[in-house]
């Protein structure tokens, strides 16, 4: 352990005691933040649904039906032949309304019966005030399945009544298609000296039933539960006559009952289905198409031997909807306007002679000169979506230019005078009620301007309506980008980002854990979740909203988002997203490998560490997030103590700076630091066994918890010290090893590694109390250095410690002395020098016995 001195131990205490204070204070501080969190002065204002607490903040649902679209109206109204005509779209809370309702909406039925959920009234007098009246709901879902049956009945009606061609969802809200078809009776006597007809407000409320109640409130102008939605869409009456002092101009007969007579017998010109084709008459018709002489147009005018009085022929064009907004002409029917020539009409169109059922112009070739609605080009030839008996494959039309599905036959009037010239018919004054095309002889021509193609179109008639498969405007969806799936995110807030269409509104939700998502199904509304925000998309194409709400701090959100167009109101929302799920946590604890390892001193370099040397420290972590912080901590730590180390926080001066390092990558990864041996060689008096830790700290702050092994790493980079006694002669040489200090920490263990004189080498290892010792190998004759030098147990080398020894001079001279290690050799010599004696005086014998005389020694 490192040295702790008194300091240290006040240190820890004071921390201690500040710990339990903390702990005591916890519940006052929790306390505090719910107070805080209840100031509106630091809170988001939250708008709660009806049924949903007001703690939750939500977009709020609006219950009052909306005008989302008015597709067609008859716009001119001949006071004579007063008529209602509509189709238009309605936005209604999603589930409000119920279109297989055969009889609920119906009058005569009690308001508890009525269970559609929804009421078309009207003032039949156009004058504010008045008592609306109801019109009668006719389905035409026919059990819930709009089929060529439903749509025969609705081309068969001659009755006040509408109906729900389709119900589309999107989001929180359905959008119905209806249709209207009623007799109204305006003021007969509009001002005649008004070219183009005197505006006059509408009156046309849609109802819903306000949520929980079974029965609608009584009727209202305007509430929560009703809207006018004719309010911008006035009307223009023209007075039943002309004369001398003015007159409105020319119309066009709408029809009604049986006026004309059309294939259906009804009123099947306007908001007539081919969704599914239609069965009616002798005709079954398939997908898309519409029988003959379901179309008419006819114009009369009624000024007598006034003014401008002939109508001498007049121009036609259907047009289709495009994009939810822009109007088009319909290029497989009528690319630019058709012209049509007949006789000069006036006075009553009901009159059999002259009126529309006589002579008007049909979608059919069944009478002498009559002109089929929709040919085109000088040889009269059928358009590409209408076959020869004047039936409109109005499918055809819809896929050949990508239009939504509802189309409108627009048509004007070529005016003159009794002469039969149109000069006077057609100046700057009054040729935009008596001769409107007369600068667009072609009428509508693909590539022209919005403005131009409604300016064009608003100085014409509506007289035929058509639905195929309409759909609404297609928003697309918005993306989210930010964080990327699954991954977590740094704050309990986290900023949602995405992309979008600049301008629109996008709406972010959060899942509501008890109402999950449907795989199957992810645009139901009432699995949206909790409303988190909304912002505008900006020119870039990018939104963010911060969740100041979400309360997960151990978990996962799913977040998806829907945009509506520009601004919050009746526009059409795009389906949900993506799903992006972000996920809350604490980082795991990082692991540091066992093996760190550590460089040693060597005798190459006299006992130091080799230059560059570091120790080098690997692990492994699991960030949550690139960007966190990786700190590792080395601890003093000893085999009693490491349990008490390994549960103590670490002091900041383990800290190892080098260490300290950024994750840049998220997920399972492995590291690596090198450490200068300074940070530990500054520290070795405490002691050489730490406990290396490591943590991971995210952008915000937050720390995992500690590594939590508990191996003991000794990190010795220390060479042995030797010292040599003073009672070291030439037979002995002895001495001491110690760590650092003469006289203290005696190293045992250690290998003492002597090179003699002479070359030759010895060892020898240090005793438990720091002593060794090694003797002069015998015969010793060399004097001269002796290198000395000791190898600890974690191998490190020491430098070359010298020690001189001098070995005494060989007495040579001396009988018997000098190198007794020759004595041998001389006692040899000697035996054989005897032998060789011996040899020769036993052969003088023998030789002298032989010649029989003794020799003589010399």
């Amino acid at each position: 352990m490192r040295r702790t001195s008194r300091f240290d131990h006040l240190r820890r205490a004071a921390w201690a005691a500040l710990c339990t204070v903390c702990v005591a204070l916890a519940p006052m501080l929790g306390a505090l933040v719910s107070m805080n969190a209840g100031d509106p002065s630091t809170s988001t204002t939250a708008v709660a649904y009806a049924d949903e607490p007001s703690t939750q903040a939500v977009e709020p649902i609006d219950y009052k039906p909306k005008l989302y679209k008015m597709l067609g109206y008859n716009k001119q109204i001949d006071t004579d032949y007063d008529q209602l005509r509509m189709d238009f779209v309605l936005r209604v809370a999603h589930g409000q309304i119920n279109p297989d309702s055969p009889e609920n909406c119906a009058s005569g039925v009690s308001g508890s019966g009525r269970s559609c959920g929804l009421q078309i009234k009207y003032n039949y007098h156009a004058l504010p005030g008045e008592t609306a009246t109801k019109l009668d709901y006719l389905n035409t879902q026919a059990g819930g399945l709009a089929t060529a049956v439903g749509a025969a009945l609705w081309a068969n009606n001659k009755d006040e009544k509408y109906t729900i061609h389709s119900m589309m969802n999107n989001g929180a809200y359905d959008y119905l298609s209806i249709s209207i078809e009623a007799n109204i009776d305006y003021s007969d006597t509009p001002s005649k000296t008004v070219l183009g007809g005197v505006t006059t407000p509408q009156y046309v409320f849609a109802q819903v039933k306000e949520p929980g109640q079974s029965a609608f409130n009584n009727d209202q102008t305007d509430s929560p539960y009703v809207t006018n939605i004719a309010a911008n869409y006035p009307a223009k009456l023209y007075n039943g006559s002309c004369d001398s002092s003015g007159c409105n101009g020319p119309r066009a007969f709408v029809g009604y009952n049986t006026t004309p007579l059309l294939t259906g017998s009804g009123q099947a010109n306007w908001g007539m289905v081919t969704d599914n084709g239609l069965a009616i008459g002798s005709f079954s018709l398939g997908d898309g198409w519409a029988p003959p002489k379901t179309f008419f147009t006819y114009w009369y005018n009624p000024s007598g031997s006034y003014g401008c009085s002939r109508v001498s022929s007049y121009y036609f064009q259907w047009f289709g909807l495009k994009n939810g907004k822009d109007w088009v002409p319909v290029s497989d029917l009528t690319p630019h306007a058709q012209s049509v020539t007949q006789v000069a009409r006036n006075g009553d169109p009901t009159t059999p002679l002259l009126g529309v059922n006589t002579n008007g112009a049909f979608n059919a070739p069944d009478l002498p000169n009559r002109h089929i609605i929709s040919l085109q080009g000088p040889l009269g030839s059928p358009s590409p979506a209408q076959l020869a008996d004047g039936s409109i494959n109005f499918k055809k039309a819809k896929e050949t230019q990508n239009l939504d599905g509802y189309f409108k036959l627009v048509t004007w009037p070529v005016t003159t005078n009794q002469p039969g010239y149109s000069t006077d018919c057609s100046t700057a004054a009054n040729k935009s009620v008596y001769n409107p095309l007369a600068d667009y002889p072609n009428g509508v021509l693909e590539g022209m301007t919005s403005e131009e193609i409604n300016s064009i179109m608003d100085t014409g008639w509506t007289i035929d309506t058509v639905y195929y498969k309409y759909t609404l405007p297609v928003v697309e969806p918005p993306v989210i980008t930010t964080p990327t799936n699954n991954s977590y995110s740094p704050t309990v807030h986290p900023t949602i980002s995405g992309t979008g269409e600049p301008g629109h509104i996008v709406y972010l939700y959060a899942e509501d854990p008890s109402k999950p998502i449907l795989p199957g199904n992810p645009d139901d509304p009432d699995t949206r979740g909790r409303y988190v925000g909304e912002a505008t998309v900006d020119e870039n194409g990018n939104w963010s909203i911060v969740d100041n709400d979400n309360a997960v701090t151990d978990g996962q959100v799913r977040y998806h988002a829907w945009q509506t167009e520009q601004e919050t109101g009746s526009e059409i929302a795009s389906i949900f997203s993506n799903i992006q799920t972000v996920k809350f946590g604490v980082d795991a604890a990082p692991v540091v490998s066992p093996a760190v390892t550590v460089p040693h001193t060597k005798r190459a370099e006299n006992g130091q560490l080799e230059p560059g040397a570091m120790v080098h420290i690997t692990g492994t972590a699991d960030p949550l997030l690139p960007g966190d912080t990786l700190k590792v901590y080395a601890s003093h730590a000893t085999a009693a103590n490491i349990a008490t180390v390994a549960s103590t926080p670490p002091d900041e001066s383990d800290l190892m700076g080098e260490c300290t390092q950024t994750l840049t990558a998220a997920g399972s990864q492995g590291w690596s630091c090198d450490v200068s041996p300074s940070f530990f060689l500054s520290e070795t008096a405490e002691g050489e066994t730490y406990l290396f830790r490591a943590k991971l700290v995210n952008s915000s702050g937050v720390e995992s918890g500690l590594s939590t092994g508990t191996t003991l790493v000794t990190v010795d980079m220390t060479p042995p010290q030797l010292a040599i006694s003073p009672s070291s002669n030439n037979q002995t040489i002895s001495g001491t090893a110690y760590r650092l200090t003469p006289g203290s920490d005696p190293e045992a263990g250690v290998t003492i590694l002597v090179v003699w004189p002479d070359g030759t080498t010895g060892t020898t290892t240090v005793q438990t109390d720091g002593t060794w010792s090694i003797n002069v190998p015998p015969g010793m004759t060399t004097s001269g250095q002796v290198k000395i030098a000791a190898d600890d147990t974690e191998t490190n080398e020491s430098g070359w410690l010298y020690y001189e020894l001098t070995v005494p001079a060989p007495a040579k001279d001396l009988p018997m002395t000098g190198d007794w290690s020759k004595l041998p050799w001389i006692i040899a010599g000697v035996v054989l020098l005897l032998m060789a004696i011996g040899t020769g005086v036993s052969m003088v014998v023998e030789r002298s016995s032989e010649h029989g005389k003794a020799v003589d020694d010399p």
